[in-house]
């Protein structure tokens, strides 16, 4: 009997793991001893063990406990079968048992292998052992299809094969706080059948770490989750079935077939594991071909993961070829993000372009400006303020007439606006009947907007009917809005008799909504009194005042901020008119003296209707930021119901510039135009007024509402994307106004500002160096560094209140990205893991900023990335 693949692949794996530091493993003590003397295997070995530097530990907080898995046949203690006599056929039960001397273990994940020479593997469930309890409330995967393998020398799992065995994984609840008693439990069933005599050598079922998954997941990971942290068993413990007192064996010295199984010393399996018939492996240096396949050292395959023999990368200086692609330094892509291969500011006067944009000297309008580089023509069609008059492209009037300034047919898919109209492709009505933006037809239950009809899943006509929008009576513990009326869960008042429902006191100082009414910790009404809240709000003993501008109605009186009377004081209530002749925000100084009125600058050469300006007034000049912040003002001669525009930045010598642009988004296809949407939906495409320059490579760290939008934050949109994907750097603003209680439209005034072209100031804006905290690792809540069923855990706790967040930083715990920290998180991170759903959203898998665009924006003050 010839050796198997997977027992070909265990010696392999055990010899080469000397140079793999992560791994601390005795070797199994199979040996020509245990098989002369008919002794089967005892297959345990180390996982993690506290007193070897060099053991596998998940991150900084690495605990080895001193629990255990082994792979049952008795779901006790017995870990050896012996087949004997051999039946072709056997069904075999085996479970795998969680020896728990560890309080507190709420979930856990591994992953099992087989030989499928000698083995197949019919059924895998969690029902009947101690994992049991999460089928009703918590997760449970139990999942032997599609499984597919990884290689150790592929560490990424980048090609993946077909695998055999399973993965299993649970979180005991989402509800409840449920934990592993301390005792031996089954925690996992398999039932295989056995197909073929494994022999004397036997056969190993081996419980797996980060070798086999599902899908686009990731392989998954022994762990047990113990208060929301990944630990590691000190021990596993695998199976063995194998053939034992057949006084017959196999002599592997004496070139007899003494068991008569008709293989002979090395070629009979039995003698697999005896040093002189072991394969022979490469030691990938000294350039000897110690394996016999006609590879040496790092030509050989099984040297993939040998250190010397990994890819190299490119140093990007030196004139050396490191990667051995044939490029060299900045020739090479592989360094197109390193600093000394960044374009650097053109230089106006030495003939090169020196910042790669296809244009040198005075010909790249980076040059403007420069004393030796004239004014040039307009030119129509390049963004650009060419002859410095104040008009970028087709506002400037000499673009009239111009081929690019004549409006032509909208073609459906070359990313312009050939009709001038503001809207490019898809965007444009015109290409409502084009085959490329046909909308897909509705799906029900994905939470999109497939057909593009402004109605989603079971809002949407077209899934009238459809078995995912026929409510059902509310399920509590499911996680799904089974009756459709947009809560889950706790959230739905038909679940509001349940004890895990039932709301608890605020707590004032725990970044949680304990009471559930919307607010919480100093937000919460109920904490207004609360030492750790400062002094209630003035005027009304025995219950809180209203708070001008959260959003909430404090005082409970039906009105919220600027519609309580209460507020009519708040200057953030009342934006000062610069022509009325009145102190409209109650500061002590009206019109042109009130600083929200300053002064105008140079008019530009003509007073467009409508136009974007950096700065308070509508000035054609270039405004400096030297005391990093600036405002950006809306000239409207009509009332506009919003807004959207991008602001590109561009570092130069000597400084920064922030020009307005409209071609920064999410991409190619997702970009955020400048324009102007008017009370009854027309779209105008607005002026560019001048740029803004300041300190070179400062960043902007927040836009915030203008005094023009003061007041009205509780019921109209703004959204801003500090990070787009495309265009930037830079940012983008959307803004779209909404209809107060009673009726009262949120639209921004006609007039404002002072000086003969009126602008309004809509959006303030901070400039600075982002800190390193908002670099953050998405899901990654136990911080370490992987992704694993403790990651969902310490969600959970989090969002029910049993545990407090590891980092200051919401958008961690935030796994789905869609703003809110809840119950869903952890459902995602778990779909992510069990090949249940695609990725994590960014910053994933390598830390990063959020530059996602939410409704919600979360707070991220500490960093989870070291």
């Amino acid at each position: 009997m010839r050796p198997t693949a997977l027992s070909l692949a265990w010696s392999s794996w055990i010899s080469s793991i000397s140079w793999i530091p992560w791994i601390s493993w005795p070797a199994l003590s199979v040996s020509w001893t245990a098989l002369s003397a008919q002794t089967p295997p005892e297959p345990v070995r180390v996982l993690c063990d506290p007193a070897d530097p060099a053991n596998r530990c998940p991150g900084p907080d690495c605990v080895c406990l001193e629990d255990s898995l082994e792979v049952t046949f008795d779901r006790q203690s017995q870990s050896v079968l012996d087949l004997t006599p051999f039946e072709p056929g056997r069904r075999i039960e085996t479970a795998v048992v969680l020896d728990a001397k560890s309080p507190r273990i709420q979930g856990w994940s591994y992953a099992v292998e087989h030989e499928e020479a000698f083995l197949t593997l019919e059924a895998v469930t969690v029902a009947g052992t101690a994992a049991d309890v999460a089928l009703s409330g918590g997760f449970v995967v139990a999942d032997m299809a599609d499984i597919e393998a990884c290689s150790l020398q592929d560490l990424r799992c980048l090609e993946p094969r077909p695998g055999s065995g399973y993965i299993a994984a649970v979180i005991l609840s989402f509800t409840r706080d449920i934990a592993l008693p301390l005792e031996r439990d089954a925690i996992g069933l398999a039932r295989y059948a056995v197909t073929s005599s494994p022999g004397l050598s036997g056969t190993l079922i081996v419980v797996v770490d980060g070798k086999l998954k599902k899908g686009s997941s990731p392989p998954v990971v022994i762990n047990i989750t113990v208060d929301g942290k990944s630990r590691l068993p000190s021990r596993i413990v695998d199976g063995w079935v194998g053939i034992h007192g057949d006084p017959t064996f196999e002599d592997c010295t004496n070139q007899l077939d003494d068991d008569g199984d008709g293989a002979t010393d090395c070629a009979d399996r039995d003698c697999e594991q005896v040093l002189s018939c072991l394969p022979k492996r490469d030691h990938c240096t000294g350039g000897a071909d110690e394996d016999g396949d006609g590879l040496a050292d790092c030509a050989d395959p099984d040297c993939g993961a040998y250190p010397a023999c990994l890819p190299k990368r490119e140093q990007c200086s030196g004139g050396a070829d490191e990667d051995g692609d044939g490029l060299a330094d900045c020739a090479d892509p592989d360094c197109g993000a390193h600093p000394a291969c960044r374009p650097g500011p053109e230089v106006c006067d030495n003939g090169g372009d020196d910042d790669g944009d296809g244009a040198a000297d005075c010909a790249d309008a980076d040059c403007s400006g420069a004393p030796n580089c004239p004014p040039l023509p307009e030119a129509c069609a390049n963004f650009r303020d060419d002859d410095r008059d104040g008009a970028v492209d087709c506002a400037d009037p000499d673009c009239a007439g111009d081929p690019a300034c004549i409006p032509r047919p909208e073609e459906c898919g070359n990313f312009r606006d050939d009709d001038l109209d503001g809207r490019t492709d898809c965007d444009d009505a015109d290409c409502a009947r084009a085959p490329n933006c046909a909308p897909p037809p509705e799906a029900c239950d994905n939470g999109r907007d497939d057909d593009r009809d402004g109605a989603w899943d079971c809002a949407d006509p077209d899934c009238a009917g459809d078995p995912a929008c026929i409510p059902r009576p509310e399920e509590c513990a499911n996680l799904r809005d089974d009756d459709l009326d947009g809560l889950v869960g706790c959230d739905d008042p038909d679940c509001a008799a349940l004890p895990d429902c039932a709301p608890r006191p605020e707590v004032c100082g725990n970044r949680r909504d304990d009471d559930r009414d919307g607010a919480r910790d100093c937000a919460d009404a109920d904490c207004f009194q609360d030492p750790a809240c400062g002094s209630p709000p003035e005027g009304f003993p025995g219950r809180p005042g209203e708070i001008c501008g959260n959003c909430r109605d404090d005082d409970r009186d039906g009105k919220v901020d600027c519609e309580d009377p209460r507020c009519a004081t708040f200057s953030g209530c009342r934006p000062e008119l610069c022509d009325n002749g009145a102190d409209d925000d109650l500061d002590g100084a009206a019109d042109l003296d009130d600083a929200d009125c300053a002064a105008p600058g140079p008019a530009a050469p003509a007073c467009p209707d409508f136009a974007f300006y950096f700065g308070p007034s509508a000035a054609s000049e270039d405004l400096e930021t030297t005391d990093g912040a600036f405002v950006i003002s809306l000239r409207n001669a009509r009332p506009v119901a919003g807004f959207s525009l991008g602001v590109k930045r561009v570092d130069r010598s000597g400084g920064s510039k922030h020009q307005l642009a409209g071609h920064l988004g999410a991409g190619p296809n997702g970009r955020v135009g400048l324009s102007v949407t008017l009370e009854d939906g027309e779209v105008l495409r607005p002026h560019r007024g001048n740029k803004a320059r300041g300190p070179l490579g400062a960043e902007v760290v927040l836009v915030e509402r203008g005094s023009a939008l003061a007041g009205i934050g509780c019921h109209d949109f703004l959204a801003v994307d500090l990070a787009p994907a495309f265009g930037g750097p830079g940012f983008t603003v959307a803004y779209a106004a909404g209809d107060r209680p009673g009726g009262i439209a949120s639209r921004i005034l006609p007039s404002g500002g002072g000086g003969s072209c009126p602008a309004h100031e809509v959006l303030r804006v901070r400039l600075g160096e982002r800190s390193e905290a908002e670099r953050f690792l998405r899901a990654d809540a136990d911080g370490s560094g992987r992704l694993s069923v403790a990651d969902a855990t310490k969600v959970l706790q989090v969002v029910l209140g049993h545990a407090e967040p590891k980092f200051d930083c919401d958008d961690v715990l935030d796994s789905n990205d869609d703003g809110r920290v809840n119950l869903v998180d952890a459902i995602a991170l778990l779909q992510f893991l069990f090949a249940r759903a695609a990725s994590i959203p960014p910053p994933f898998p390598e830390c990063g900023r959020d530059g996602t665009p939410e409704a919600r924006p979360l707070a991220c003050a500490e960093s989870n990335c070291g």
